[in-house]
């Protein structure tokens, strides 16, 4: 038997699970607020068309386009019809432009003075311009972000469907001991695992610390049994020489 295992790379090893074992369909229900790091088990698409109304994208007045052509400096114009809005408010009907407040001036009799016509459709977000009902916001396997977090909860979604894996880590070896223990002659505290642990958490895998194991055949099969009944995944941290 040979002493010492051969490397191989890792797209190779990869390839290896893939072909050897099945993937794990463990899913469940989380609110999007707690999803960050996580996989989408389920393509998500957009319940409501957003915005469903037409809205100012600045703070300013509300009008007639046709109304402000020929609209200078020197020769502005003062339409009576015009109405005050604030960004985010919805769009008067009727009304196809909107003109931010930084624009205006003032007449000498008080009136609002219009220096710079507008075109239709100015400062004004038109329905489905942010996302459109039944749009795809993103697909299964896709690994949410936080930017995707504000976009869900713009969309009124609230809770989201992940993958959830189980994963047992166990660290075996004669000369390890525990990481608030001190190492006697030859021995050294287990680290390796709770550094892999750190790595998967974030990403919302439930993770299962095993103490180490000696390296004794019926100690490490005993524990192999334990975690295949409570973990998709398991790790065995060994052999680092």
């Amino acid at each position: 038997m040979k002493r010492y295992l051969s490397q191989i790379p890792l797209s190779q090893a990869i390839g290896m699970m893939e072909e050897h074992f099945s993937r794990p369909d463990r899913r469940e229900t989380i609110p999007v607020s707690r999803a960050a790091g996580r996989v989408s088990a389920a393509a998500v698409s957009a319940p409501d068309t957003i915005p469903a109304c037409r809205i100012a994208l600045v703070d300013g007045v509300a009008v007639h386009s046709a109304d402000t052509r020929g609209a200078r400096d020197r020769t502005p114009c003062e339409p009576e019809d015009l109405i005050w809005v604030n960004t985010g408010q919805t769009v008067p009907d009727g009304y196809d432009a909107i003109i931010a407040s930084e624009e205006l001036g003032k007449s000498a009799s008080g009136k609002t003075e219009i220096r710079k016509p507008a075109r239709p459709n100015q400062n004004i977000r038109n329905p489905g311009d942010e996302v459109r009902k039944g749009r795809l916001i993103f697909p299964a396997g896709h690994r949410i972000t936080a930017s995707d977090i504000g976009a869900l909860l713009t969309c009124g979604i609230t809770s989201i469907v992940v993958r959830s894996f189980s994963v047992t880590l166990i660290p075996t070896g004669d000369e390890l001991v525990g990481q608030t223990e001190m190492p006697g002659p030859g021995e050294v505290r287990e680290s390796n695992t709770a550094m892999i642990a750190a790595m998967l958490i974030p990403g919302g895998i439930a993770v299962v610390l095993s103490p180490p194991v000696p390296d004794d055949r019926d100690q490490l099969r005993q524990m192999l049994r334990v975690a295949l009944d409570t973990s998709d995944i398991i790790l065995v941290s060994a052999g680092s020489s």
